[in-house]
């Protein structure tokens, strides 16, 4: 399955914004081509340009991209030149959905006029040779498209829309469907899972347990304790602080890990660990599809997730509370087959 999205298109269409706005919805990488090499070369991309030269410069591209494609779940935001090596583009289909973000000459020159990072437009920074340039690249970058979206009086979330929108989004949203849906944490049926086999369960607390926020209350007291007179062992993992998770773990008589950097799959592993179990035997349960659950996925773990609780959420998890309704309505239709 093509995993990766990989964004071109000429300078200024706004491929390091959309790559920034996507990783914010998708629990995604973003890789920033032009970032890389200037951080390995400790030196800017002009510098490179001036004293190697364009070509060595692009020799680099193309061995980051071959490189890059060992990734998966990442986004790639490409420089304006990369889609012309042949190759290039071939690296970039491997596992990737190329997505071409276009604009007019007039949007880009607005948008890059005061840039002084960009080499060959740095002396050329005007409307007739961002056209003559663009329609000389016009033909690769075409040919190398999966995708085409036009990014003319658009904003980043308009056009991050657009792009997850796309059909063969869909074929990629399957990877982040949970194993089970409820409406809450408190429904579900845990003598059940105990005779299922299930001996640990990891918990996310905000909006899984109580609100966001919230300390621990009588209702999440009263979970733990018939927990453990079922004969689970119970292990809270959190991307907060230690000043957040610790009293709320001692409330409920749980152990705990603090800034688990969820999905990472190290801090999974660790709340196994501490609970003496396998994944044969742990369940995962959280709110959030792409930190709590696909981290759970991602472990190899059973995983359920429940509907939040509060919804008032910071802004970057409202940003991937919109595409979880996407990807929910589509894992709905398919429960419904």
């Amino acid at each position: 399955m093509n995993s990766n999205i990989v964004l071109i298109g000429f300078m200024g269409t706004g491929k390091s914004a959309i790559a920034n706005c996507l990783s914010k919805m998708l629990p995604m990488e973003t890789v920033e081509m032009d970032e890389v090499i200037a951080e390995r070369a400790r030196m800017s991309i002009s510098d490179i340009f001036a004293v190697y030269g364009e070509e060595y410069f692009r020799n680099l591209e193309t061995n980051l991209l071959v490189e890059l494609q060992e990734k998966s779940n990442v986004i790639i935001s490409c420089g304006g030149g990369t889609p012309l090596r042949d190759n290039n583009v071939a690296e970039m289909k491997k596992n990737g959905r190329v997505v071409l973000l276009t604009a007019k000459p007039e949007t880009i020159y607005e948008r890059i006029r005061n840039s002084h990072d960009r080499p060959l437009l740095e002396n050329n920074k005007n409307i007739s040779f961002i056209s003559k340039l663009l329609e000389e690249r016009k033909a690769k970058y075409e040919a190398a498209a999966d995708v085409v979206i036009e990014t003319d009086d658009k904003n980043k979330l308009q056009i991050s829309e657009e792009i997850v929108g796309k059909k063969w989004m869909r074929k990629m949203f399957k990877m982040f469907y949970p194993d089970e849906y409820v409406v809450s944490t408190y429904v579900i049926h845990f003598e059940k899972m105990y005779e299922q086999g299930y001996r640990g369960l990891i918990f996310d607390i905000d909006n899984t347990l109580v609100p966001h926020g919230a300390p621990a209350d009588s209702r999440s007291r009263k979970l733990f304790e018939r927990l453990r007179e079922i004969g689970f062992d119970t292990c809270l993992i959190s991307n907060n602080q230690e000043p957040r998770v610790k009293p709320f773990a001692e409330e409920v008589k749980s152990k705990y890990v603090f800034d688990a950097h969820k999905p990472s799959r190290k801090n999974y592993r660790k709340a196994m660990e501490l609970m003496g179990t396998t994944l044969n035997n742990t369940a995962f349960i959280g709110d959030q599809l792409f930190t709590d659950v696909w981290g759970a996925k991602r472990t190899g773990m059973h995983n359920i997730l429940v509907m939040p609780m509060n919804p008032k959420e910071e802004i970057q998890i409202v940003l991937k509370r919109y595409l979880e309704r996407i990807v929910l309505y589509f894992y709905k239709r398919s429960k419904k087959k």
